[in-house]
């Protein structure tokens, strides 16, 4: 989905139109620069040190999340790319559709994890928030999987986002006066009704404006009231148990509703806010920063648009001819010819893909990208083909998967097109114990993408493993910007938690069981 101006959204953006952008009207003096820390990988044409800021707080930020959460360190993870727009006409083109109301945008998709901003410089402080409202929840689906009320996963990343780093300290807490107005008056939503709301659902901007901003109190409450955080933990058992969320509520937490909304307004005259040390080893951690390609600031957001796969079917045509004459018309270099490479191998000519990559290849085997894209071209024609000729595509995109697995065995695009080839073919067991294997090794990679979580979820379910596959289903079904995929999510788990039920019972029952 969509958020206006106070935040991300979380979905993807196919079927938007957006009229073709004269390169002139894109265009920067500003070089684009790359900075890439531990977690993420950050792209901007404003100023080296700016990008350096922000590469540095999103780390310290991360760090604080884990100190929240009390998190083990963050495993070996696909990188969160953010793309930080100055220019408008770009952000659109990336985005996919023209909408004053957006101003920016997070995606969790197979090929690119990533988030792009509108981040003009006047706006450049709550750009930042809206930022790391949605890395929390990107961190959350990593560190704390499980089933969430959906004011919770709101309200907690709400909490999180305001995060000031200064010197020598970090205030947590902090309150907006966007936010505050919405708590100001008597026209609160009923307490009864954040519990159970699902923003998707609300009504109206505004039901959605005071969603946000109750959920957020309640979280503040919770996080920095002494004995609360005890109660939330109870009440959350009784959650993910299907128990009534308003009654385990009222029962975990020792108060009625109505004593709890009371509390709350006593609470919003002034929420307090909390500062901790900064840690040293957080506070030296640096980006390696480099300069992009020439032919960057015309193709950046294209690439976005591609990677990220928003090109609706009624659309592609369009944008792969504004991609071959931005390419014809920008310097080349590496990042344009893999521009190129990518969009003829997905929504345009699968051959001649192959007629860029080859030549490349031969002098560049080990590019992981190149080989991938190799392997796409192959997948994408196999969806056109049938009986021998769909076989003869599958096993040669395999072959390539597999070449790009070998070259980085964390390259998360490989791993799920390579379980993807599979999808409705015959498999013998041994054949779908190692292709579960590497749709779980996609999944811990980056687990914030459902349509992975999916597939490994139904991986484990057809090797009797459901107990396994329902954490990852309660991930993606009490999602909040789920949207149809988590309603999806929550009919496999109903039959996930079954089977699993099921099998604890045979388990029970076989002969040599200890009772």
């Amino acid at each position: 989905m969509s958020i206006t101006r106070r935040g991300f959204g979380a979905g993807a953006v196919g079927v938007g139109v957006i009229a073709a952008i004269a390169p002139a009207a894109l265009a920067s003096s500003d070089p684009w620069l790359r900075a890439e820390t531990p977690r993420f990988i950050v792209y901007s044409n404003g100023s080296e040190t700016g990008l350096r800021d922000l590469a540095r707080d999103l780390e310290s930020f991360d760090a604080l999340l884990g100190r929240m959460i009390n998190a083990p360190p963050s495993p070996a993870s696909a990188k969160l790319e953010v793309f930080l727009f100055r220019n408008t006409d770009q952000f659109y083109e990336a985005y996919g559709a023209r909408n004053a109301n957006i101003d920016g945008f997070y995606f969790p998709a197979p090929e690119l994890i990533g988030a792009i901003s509108n981040y003009r410089d006047a706006q450049a402080t709550a750009a930042q928030t809206t930022l790391f409202h949605e890395y929390t929840h990107h961190f959350m689906f990593a560190h704390a999987p499980g089933a969430y009320p959906a004011w919770y996963v709101e309200g907690f990343a709400e909490f999180a986002s305001t995060a000031l780093f200064q010197d020598n300290r970090i205030v947590l807490g902090r309150s907006i006066s966007e936010r505050m107005s919405w708590l100001n008056g008597d026209q609160w939503l009923p307490l009864e009704r954040i519990l159970v709301a699902d923003p998707l659902q609300m009504d109206s901007g505004e039901e959605m404006a005071r969603f946000y901003a109750q959920s957020w109190l309640l979280t503040h409450y919770i996080s920095l009231t002494p004995g609360e955080i005890e109660h939330f933990r109870a009440y959350v058992a009784e959650f993910r148990r299907g128990a009534d969320p308003v009654a385990s509520f009222q029962t975990a937490f020792g108060k009625s509703t109505g004593e709890m909304q009371t509390a709350l307004r006593e609470y919003a005259r002034h929420p307090p806010a909390l500062a901790l040390n900064r840690p040293a080893a957080v506070e030296h951690t640096d980006a390696t920063v480099t300069t992009m390609p020439a032919s960057t600031d015309a193709l950046i957001a294209l690439w976005v648009r591609v990677r990220r796969g928003a090109v609706g079917r009624d659309h592609r045509d369009e944008v792969a001819a504004t991609v071959r004459a931005r390419v014809a018309s920008a310097a080349s270099d590496r990042f344009s010819q893999m521009l190129l490479a990518r969009t003829e191998a997905t929504i345009g000519d699968h051959q001649r893909a192959r007629s860029l990559l080859q030549p490349y290849l031969a002098a560049h085997a080990d590019d992981v990208e190149a080989t991938f894209l190799m392997g796409l071209s192959y997948y994408n024609d196999a969806h056109g083909a049938e009986g021998e000729a769909q076989q003869t595509a599958l096993a040669q995109a395999r072959h390539y998967f597999v070449a790009a697995y070998r070259l980085d065995q964390n390259y998360v695009p490989a791993l799920y097109r390579y379980v993807e080839t599979f999808e409705g073919q015959p498999m013998t067991e041994a054949a779908m114990q190692n292709t579960a294997n590497v749709i779980l090794l996609a999944h811990q990679l980056a687990p914030q993408v459902s349509s992975i979580g999916f597939m490994a979820a139904e991986y484990l379910m057809s090797l009797d493993r459901a107990a396994e596959a329902v954490p990852i289903l309660r991930a993606i079904a009490y999602d909040p910007h789920g949207g149809d995929g988590a309603k999806q999510a929550r009919d496999l788990l109903q039959q996930a938690e079954a089977a699993a039920a099921q099998q604890v019972a045979a388990t029970a029952r076989a002969p040599g069981a200890q009772h």
